[in-house]
């Protein structure tokens, strides 16, 4: 994903802006999501959004912290979990009974502060009662696609604030289908990036010592 540094900018510019307007016109709202795991179960994610007030210009709302729940099929094990500042969900599936969780950051701002992943991902797994990071290499080959909506924002049906509201399996593949590209979108792809493409301050790099991915390309 190749963004324009001016575009960059305003979008950091507009973070912070909303992040300080964030306790005027802002709302919570609690729906579920429909899963389908790699192996073709169906779980029901329980998930909360707190949103930023909305902003006419860019008519959208920031989404300010996330919540979700769900129950392992195995296992029947009741997991809840706040995910990190800064980062958006991607996917979710389940080794035996051991869940896996692919993230990316939110903002070019979110990128930065969680040292520019890359390739983009942060994965995280749950043990003994709790999650843990790993490299992207540990998340197992045959998880290769995200089935989770990023955030409340991207799904006007969310907008009515309803208590509840469950989004299909369908209205997910509906969803995918506005990219240009969907397969593309969708998948959780191993392949090195230009972290500077992608909004990496070279500082960042140069602090961690990868020194080699920087490039000056947009």
């Amino acid at each position: 994903m190749n963004v324009p540094t001016s575009h960059k900018l305003r979008f950091v510019v507009f973070l912070a802006i909303c992040v300080s307007a964030c306790g005027s016109g802002g709302r919570t709202i609690n729906w579920k999501q429909e899963v389908r795991l790699e192996d073709g179960r169906l779980i029901v994610l329980e998930r909360e959004s707190k949103q930023g007030p909305h902003d006419p210009l860019l008519n959208i709302r920031m989404e300010l912290a996330q919540r979700f729940a769900f129950t392992v099929p195995a296992s029947g094990e009741r997991i809840q979990w706040e995910i990190p500042k800064g980062l958006l969900p991607a996917m979710l599936d389940f080794e035996g009974d051991v869940p896996y969780l692919v993230l990316h950051a939110y903002t070019v701002a979110d990128y930065n502060n969680w040292d520019c992943p890359n390739p983009p991902w942060l994965v995280y797994r749950y043990e003994h009662k709790e999650w843990n990071r790993l490299p992207l290499e540990q998340l197992p080959a045959r998880f290769k696609h995200k089935n989770l909506l990023p955030a409340a924002e991207v799904l006007k049906k969310l907008d009515n604030r309803s208590a509840g509201v469950l989004v299909s399996v369908r209205e997910l593949e509906q969803y995918w289908k506005q990219f240009p590209f969907p397969e593309q979108a969708r998948v959780i792809s191993r392949e090195k990036v230009s972290p500077i493409g992608h909004g990496c301050h070279e500082s960042v790099l140069i602090r961690l010592g990868r020194q080699s991915e920087i490039d000056t390309r947009r």
